[in-house]
């Protein structure tokens, strides 16, 4: 129950989807502030930003993160923020992702052709595939 308390709170906002419901499943508020304002939510959110932008192939484990480092596949944010890419212009997207103050931003693309104003970000991979 704990490991859904804490799945249904954290992915949901990193992709800019909606707060998950009590009567859908165990509802994201019981933990949402904390992991949001918590170093450990902070964490969790890098581990999963570095997941999408090395295409999938590592820090597979979004609320179970020790794992990756007992099989090998975590890599550090000193390796993966150099690869963060912005959302290209004209991509459509959920909704703002909602995230830990202070975790690794990609660089800015423009919304709009001639702004820099409501600029959107996610982790992009290598192959293009967006978080």
């Amino acid at each position: 129950m704990l490991h859904m308390l804490v799945w249904n709170a954290l992915p949901p906002p990193m992709h800019g989807l909606p707060p998950v419901p009590a009567h859908v499943g165990p509802p994201s508020f019981v933990f949402a502030d904390f992991l949001l304002t918590s170093s450990y939510g902070k964490f969790l959110f890098e581990n999963h930003q570095a997941h999408h932008v090395l295409g999938g192939q590592s820090n597979y484990n979004i609320v179970c993160p020790l794992f990756d480092h007992l099989l090998g596949t975590y890599v550090p944010p000193s390796i993966w923020q150099e690869k963060m890419h912005a959302i290209p212009q004209g991509t459509l997207i959920r909704g703002p992702v909602v995230a830990p103050a202070g975790v690794p931003q990609p660089p800015p693309c423009a919304v709009e052709e001639d702004r820099i104003s409501s600029v959107y970000y996610v982790a992009q991979d290598a192959a293009g595939e967006r978080g």
